[in-house]
């Protein structure tokens, strides 16, 4: 008699399925590297409708959809709405998408065909499309190839050669700057070229010449712009050599150079440069390596920037160490990006392209490597920028654009670095993708990142609960001081002041590695200092996550596969507390 009258109270408990109303089906868009669905995974109405936005990496048309009852609505070159139509089951909907071409516009210069476009194909090696190099397309007489920019008049993205293009862009149009006149500057000469002696003139903006009375000018001279009113210096791409002190006594705020230089003195810019710009005319080096997933990951974070969001932050031990689908799962309101690369290199210009890139109320989790000797990296008590952190740009200069290089002192210094150690390196391609690969550079016929950037490549955990490799460590407050957690929080107070999320949990480790003075106790006394000290949630305990040596794949802070999986479902657990319905 009740199940007649009360069938919403009754009958959704009962056995037998017929009866039930509004039977709930889920339906899940699959992923691909063509395109990013917004919500890939929905749950409706048994007979209800779904719609799904779809966002193309770069330009195409759908000539596929496995799902018959469907209509596309609303189609731009960034993506569309599919609409699927009277859903009745649960099921996976797989698309074909075709690829479009891009067309590079001279914009006043002509290649050798004396043409002023070109198009190129989209090869979709990486989400979005390094844009070609113009110094080997075309040419205009008295001006420099600046780099490209999405409007023909200058005023959309602007975007460095080699560098990423933006998600729909199906044009990009050259950009000149008039070279400075040749009787501004003094030369020497050496063999068939030249060297700048001394910058003669008095302006703001310099444009460096490609060739002055017929010779190339390959070289900036020792102090040859000492006292002048530089703000802005254009270097294009036959400049090989910047010597001494060349720009070092000016007030120059930007720059705008070539990474084919092989040469450059640590001391030749001042500490007032803001910004830098850099155009690839050389072929990458690091393609294919773990530095080169830096990159790839904030492709991904691009294309869900207006979503909100979860992103995963410190070293390596971010990387091997989460499963991201699984909290998307247990939070389909957020996608997750996992931003983890190398624990050896200052935090702080990470995150300076990253937060570029979240929005308000975004949900950043840090997990600082507590591992003795990367400790001041990771917790931000400097301002250095290694060398190495220029790997992590390569294959897009454009995102040191999001950072103020005055911040670091040490930033020309390690761009010489960087420079020299690229001009003996084999080059590689665009094509060579870090996915491909593991850390030791072994090639693999199947991915071993996925689009989240989580590491995807089967990972056994050690046979024996023994230490691995890593040196031993000190987990106390004499190696964790006040002083380190002092400059964490300073890190911290930046992006709440951005109005993010802030949330700290512990990266895992080998118990087996830790000194023999790193006992449980004092373990707990920096814990609980954490707690209280830190301006950001702690939401884990530090337990959950010194674990045995069996969870743990050739290094003992990096997750095998499965140890991955139950930590990611911890902090699942533990973020309940922080994330509301």
């Amino acid at each position: 008699m009740g199940v007649c009258f009360i069938p919403f109270l009754v009958l959704s408990g009962c056995s037998d399925r017929s009866f039930v109303r509004n039977e709930k089906v889920k339906v899940m868009v699959e992923r691909s590297h063509d395109y990013y669905v917004e919500h890939p995974i929905q749950e409706v109405n048994k007979g209800e409708d779904i719609t799904f936005h779809v966002n193309f990496f770069t330009p195409a048309e759908v000539t596929y959809v496995s799902y018959e009852n469907h209509e596309i609505l609303n189609v731009t070159n960034t993506g569309f709405d599919l609409l699927l139509k009277d859903i009745q089951y649960s099921f996976i909907v797989n698309m074909e998408v075709s690829k479009q071409g891009l067309r590079y516009y001279g914009n006043g210069g002509l290649n050798k065909a004396g043409k002023e476009m070109v198009f190129s194909p989209i090869h979709n090696y990486h989400l979005r499309e390094n844009s070609l190099n113009a110094y080997s397309i075309f040419h205009k007489e008295g001006y420099l190839p600046l780099g490209w920019n999405t409007s023909s008049d200058g005023s959309g993205t602007f975007v460095s050669f080699g560098s990423r293009i933006p998600q729909g862009v199906s044009s990009l149009y050259a950009m000149w700057i008039k070279e400075s006149a040749p009787s501004d500057f003094e030369v020497t000469q050496a063999g068939s070229q030249l060297e700048i002696k001394k910058y003669l003139g008095d302006k703001t903006e310099v444009v460096i010449p490609s060739y002055i009375n017929g010779k190339r000018v390959t070289s900036i001279g020792a102090n040859s712009f000492i006292s002048s009113t530089l703000k802005r210096v254009v270097l294009g791409k036959n400049i090989l050599s910047i010597k001494d002190n060349a720009f070092f006594e000016t007030s120059l705020e930007e720059v705008y150079l070539c990474d084919g230089i092989v040469q450059m003195d640590p001391f030749s810019f001042p500490s007032t440069v803001k910004k830098i710009h850099i155009n690839a005319v050389d072929l990458p080096c690091f393609s294919g390596t773990y530095y080169d997933t830096f990159p790839d990951k904030i492709d991904y974070l691009d294309m869900i920037k207006d979503q909100k969001k979860i992103v995963l932050f410190s070293g390596s031990s971010t990387r091997y160490g989460y499963d991201s689908r699984l909290i998307e799962e247990a939070y389909p309101d957020y996608a997750v990006s996992n931003m983890g690369v190398f624990a050896y290199v200052n935090i702080k210009p990470q995150l300076d392209v990253i937060t570029h890139f979240m929005k308000e109320g975004d949900i950043l989790l840090s997990s600082p490597e507590f591992d003795n000797h990367c400790l001041e990296n990771q917790f931000g008590t400097n301002n250095e920028f290694e060398w190495n952190l220029f790997a992590f740009f390569e294959s897009n200069y454009d995102l040191l654009d999001y950072i103020d290089v005055s911040s670091y002192p040490s930033f020309f210094s390690s761009l010489s670095t960087f420079l020299n150690e690229r001009s003996l390196m084999s080059k590689r391609d665009y094509s060579i993708l870090a996915k491909q690969f593991d850390d030791d550079e072994n090639r693999y016929s199947f991915d071993t990142y996925d689009i989240e950037g989580d590491l995807i490549l089967p990972r056994e955990g050690n046979p024996t609960d023994t230490h691995i490799m890593q040196p031993l460590d000190e987990y106390t407050l004499n190696t964790i001081t006040p002083e380190l957690v002092n400059c964490l929080n300073d890190v911290y107070q930046s992006l709440l002041d951005k109005k993010l999320n802030v949330l700290f949990t512990f990266s895992p480790k080998n118990r087996n590695c830790l000194k023999p003075n790193t006992t449980i106790e004092q373990r707990n006394i920096v814990e609980q200092y954490l707690h209280d000290h830190l301006i950001v949630p702690v939401i884990s305990n530090w337990s959950d996550l010194i674990l045995p040596g069996t969870s743990f794949y050739k290094i003992d802070n990096h997750l095998s596969t499965q140890a991955a999986i139950e930590r990611t479902r911890q902090v699942i657990s533990d973020l309940s507390f922080y994330i509301q319905d």
